[in-house]
């Protein structure tokens, strides 16, 4: 038996008998060896990822392991002839043109993809060859993993302060028959309003001045620092967290002609608005696969808190005041970073004088009175990030640490704010007074 062979044939000569029996080995060896460019089918479940955004991971990968990239650009040039036929010169609905475009896109698309997302089920359909198929089980693997998570604690703290003064003629009256007190008093920090000092002088209706009420007073009140809100959110690694924490008020559009019965009229329009505090985190966890349990991950955060506040009006046009904190951090975990200067200062100034008499340069004060309020507010923004390891047991730790301790009262917060109250109290009576 002798074999000539002829490119991918094989020619045996020989006896009959012996050429039958060689036919079947060849015949027999085929059938136990696999085609390498035999495509196989293949489903997987996803457990922990989403299905589409590792379906496109693949068909990027896929690609670069079998070297499509003329298959790509075969398939570019027939999407650029389909395109090209769907144009018309004069498109009559140009709505309707992209609509179709896009839907020829996608059919063509799925067409030519080797991996099928099916959304009912989570899992992925692909079509690939044999021999890439245990490649492809790698990635699975290494892909469909449970993400990493980090749970954000969020502390709102505000600090107010407000100054008051007023001085001049009490209310104007001069020559009132109605007082008839005669009272001279100093009054610093009463237990009704604490901060105020009051100096009065009031005098009953003589033969050469007419009664009057001379009021100076000085309000410098400091509250102490408050707590607006603490929200805590869990978010996955490279994914937007969102707290919002708005009020939804109406807003006055100016007047619309309403057609009625009686013919038409003009009526108030209203519409409604959300302002408050708006918070967006997007964390980016580093944590290596072989970190050691003593050992701390970091957490970039990126940050965007934005501030509306409204004050109320007559014709329900509030203006808005607005303030914005960009910001991007890396933190160890479990640390604290500290946002502030967000600060809001409100002056009001009003006057009430005797006309000619209030105008007069010096004396001119003791023919009105003039009241002066300032009030200032400043915010600052703490933000803990905790690293989530273990979807189940630090989760359940989390949760039982939040269950024990709410935010804002855990000790070390409270032994600092009791600290600064007394800092607070001992700066202020530094240089007051002193009875002896």
């Amino acid at each position: 038996l002798s074999v000539v062979v002829q490119g991918s044939n094989l020619v045996l000569i020989g006896e009959e008998i012996l050429v039958d029996r060689a036919e079947k080995i060849i015949v027999d060896l085929e059938k136990q060896l696999d085609d390498p460019g035999e495509m196989a089918i293949y489903w997987y479940s996803c457990k922990h990822s989403d299905p589409n955004e590792i379906a496109e991971i693949l068909e990027k990968i896929y690609g670069s392991i079998t070297n499509a990239k003329i298959e790509v650009k075969e398939k570019e040039k027939k999407l650029t002839n389909i395109t090209q036929r769907l144009t018309p010169t004069s498109p009559a609905n140009p709505n309707q043109q992209t609509r179709a475009v896009s839907t020829k896109e996608k059919d063509l698309a799925l067409a030519n993809s080797s991996f099928v997302v099916d959304p009912k089920s989570g899992a992925i359909l692909m079509v690939v060859k044999k021999e890439d198929l245990k490649k492809i089980k790698t990635l699975l693997e290494k892909l469909d993993k449970p993400k990493k998570m980090v749970q954000i604690d969020v502390l709102l703290v505000e600090r107010k302060i407000r100054d008051r003064k007023q001085s001049g003629i009490n209310l104007l009256k001069i020559g009132s028959s109605k007082t008839i007190k005669n009272e001279t008093e100093l009054n610093f920090d009463s237990t009704n309003r604490k901060g105020l000092l009051d100096f009065i002088i009031s005098r009953v209706k003589g033969p050469h001045l007419p009664s009057f009420d001379i009021s100076l007073s000085f309000l410098m009140a400091k509250e102490d620092m408050k707590i607006v809100d603490c929200p805590s959110v869990l978010a996955i690694n490279q994914t937007e967290a969102l707290i919002s924490i708005v009020d939804e008020i109406s807003i006055n559009n100016g007047a619309v002609r309403v057609d009625t019965k009686d013919g038409s009229k003009e009526e108030k329009s209203y519409s409604r608005a959300e302002y408050g505090t708006t918070i967006a985190i997007t964390p980016t966890i580093h944590l290596s696969e072989e970190l050691e349990e003593e050992e701390k991950g970091f957490v970039t955060l990126v940050t965007n808190i934005s501030f509306q506040t409204t004050n109320s009006t007559e014709n329900d046009r509030p203006n808005v005041t607005k303030r914005n904190i960009e910001n991007e951090v890396r933190v160890a975990d479990g640390e604290t970073i500290v946002l502030g200067g967000l600060r809001r200062k409100i002056d009001e100034n009003e006057s009430e004088k005797i006309p000619f008499l209030g105008e007069i340069p010096g004396i001119g004060k003791l023919f009105g009175t003039t009241k002066q309020k300032n009030t200032s507010s400043e915010m600052f923004i703490f933000i803990t990030p905790h690293i989530i390891k273990d979807s189940k047991l630090d989760l359940a730790e989390q949760r039982q640490n939040f269950m024990q301790k709410r935010q804002g009262d855990i000790d070390e917060f409270l032994e600092k704010l009791d600290r600064a109250k007394k800092n607070e109290k001992k700066k202020l009576f530094e240089k007051s007074l002193k009875l002896k």
